[in-house]
């Protein structure tokens, strides 16, 4: 009978434990789903690239301009480059006598202008006898050779170099935004391809199908820009088709996702192979009558795109803008952290505590006795032996008491104003846990807040501490070279030296 009430109570608690286990997932589900519900409540869909009232670069306005380059470096995925330009200042009037009656401005698009009053009065003035209208037309005529000889050639090859140079302003403008990441206004640039083109219900489209996130480098020898691809997968941007109630949204979208998918080449602006078979049957799908434009069968060939019409028209060029970063990836990892929850058989110790019914008791923390630099003899405790405290930079109480609890709690929360020290306890608590032989992952909201925590690092654990910031391009660089370094130096420990001297050293104890 004992045996089998201990049986029936031991499978009441497991039960009871599974249900508390379900009622905490499903919290946890809940949370997520509606943080997935505010992202997609309140964005506006755009119609047209203009609506985000952000910078935009169609193909055709950068094509031909100087010190840019597409598809400079297909190896590297490099596929624009902006080199670094320099404004040449408009050629000085030859004629002398020009210096005093035209005025020269230091731009190509704003001729320099005959001041005619001042012209006029010295003529009309009898004190000058030398000067008369006879004079007057000299100045004109000189003013004439100057426009349309020296300034007009001038004014010719420097507009496209101050366009260019304009370009770079902007993007390089760019990325610094895209760096600081503002949470008031965060934003992502795009490559957009396939630009779609309809006047229909009332409304005019003019939005890109396929998008490609992209980020901005810089070369640090030419200072040129280089924007290349991140390394997230094509967007398919149907959203303003299901604005319009299009019934063939969802096919569309099956056949673009499985065309890319089924591609041996890397998808590509510059090669219509990686995307324009998608884009044809994109348009059928989408409007019966519409068609596929290609700028190889202009005549002239020419990447500005026709006018949006009642009939469809999806082309094969490029537009390259900046919108408000999207929640396309938030929803996507909120999706995989749904369906990784549901099928795990308990929470791990972090998720559950945030989610369970708080506990009307506090909890309590025991004493460890740490010894360190600061203390290689602690205050005895009883039932516990001293512990190995690995803190390299000077601590304080509060230091100490958080590293207490991370050990006995699944997590702790500190917090305090700018100033009080929380990127220098910071850096103490890795040192301590890659020491104790743990592996530590550091989030931020930007990018600045992780350089200065590096910063804080001892010199001797910055080359274990592998960062990933900056672009995609960079943080792979320079990750593969923290774990090159790495790999270097485990290969030259000599394992059993160590060996010895920690037997040496507990001999000694």
């Amino acid at each position: 009978m004992d045996g089998k009430d201990t049986s029936d109570a031991t499978g009441l608690e497991r039960d009871e434990t599974c249900v508390l286990s379900s009622v905490i997932l499903q919290r946890l589900l809940n949370v997520l789903d509606y943080i997935e519900e505010v992202e997609k409540v309140g964005r506006p869909i755009p119609f047209r690239v203009s609506d985000h009232k952000r910078t935009a670069f169609f193909e055709h306005e950068l094509e031909g301009l100087p010190g840019i380059r597409f598809d400079a470096d297909p190896a590297n995925q490099i596929w624009l480059e902006v080199k670094r330009l320099q404004p040449i200042d408009p050629p000085l009037p030859e004629n002398n006598i020009l210096t005093s009656w035209v005025k020269i401005l230091n731009d190509p698009r704003k001729e320099p202008a005959l001041d005619e009053t001042a012209l006029l009065e010295m003529v009309e003035n009898e004190e000058i006898e030398d000067f008369n209208e006879q004079s007057a037309e000299v100045v004109r005529k000189a003013y004439r050779d100057y426009l349309n000889g020296p300034f007009k050639r001038w004014a010719l090859t420097e507009r496209p170099r101050r366009d260019a140079i304009r370009v770079y302003a902007t993007l390089f403008g760019i990325k610094r935004s895209m760096e600081v990441d503002s949470a008031s206004d965060p934003i992502e640039l795009v490559w957009g391809v396939g630009i779609g083109l309809w006047r229909t219900q009332g409304k005019q489209l003019e939005h890109p199908v396929l998008l490609q996130p992209v980020e901005i480098d810089i070369d640090e020898q030419s200072m040129s820009l280089l924007v290349r691809p991140r390394d997230t997968e094509v967007l398919v941007e149907l959203s303003p088709f299901s604005a319009l109630e299009n019934e063939g949204v969802a096919t569309a979208r099956r056949g673009v996702i499985d065309f890319l998918a089924g591609i041996e080449c890397s998808f590509s602006p510059f090669n219509p192979q990686s995307f324009g078979g998608s884009l044809r049957s994109c348009v059928g799908i989408l409007d019966s009558s519409g068609s596929y434009w290609e700028k190889a069968e202009q005549e002239p060939p020419s990447s500005k795109p026709p006018t949006a019409s009642d009939r469809l028209v999806v082309t094969d060029t490029w537009m390259l803008y900046v919108r408000p970063k999207s929640a396309h990836f938030l929803l996507q990892d909120l999706q995989r952290l749904k369906d990784a929850a549901r099928q795990l058989e308990e929470l791990p110790p972090g998720p559950y505590t945030l989610f369970k019914d708080p506990s009307k008791e506090p909890p309590t923390f025991s004493k460890i006795p740490f010894r360190g630099i600061s203390s290689p003899s602690p205050e005895p405790v009883a039932g516990r032996n001293p512990e190995d405290l690995f803190f390299p930079k000077p601590y304080n109480n509060e230091q100490v008491q958080i590293v207490e609890r991370l050990e006995q709690a699944p997590g702790v929360v500190a917090q305090g104003p700018p100033g009080t020290g929380k990127t220098h306890t910071i850096a103490n608590i890795i040192c301590h846990n890659l020491a104790k032989g743990r592996s530590v992952l550091v989030t931020s909201k930007g990018e600045q807040a992780l350089r200065v925590l590096k910063e804080k690092l001892p010199d001797g654990i910055k080359p274990l501490a592998v960062s990933l910031l900056s672009s995609d391009h960079k943080a792979l660089q320079e990750m593969e070279m923290a774990v090159n370094n790495i790999l270097q130096r485990t290969q030259r420990i000599d394992v059993g030296e160590l060996r010895k001297k920690k037997l040496g050293k507990q001999l000694e104890g």
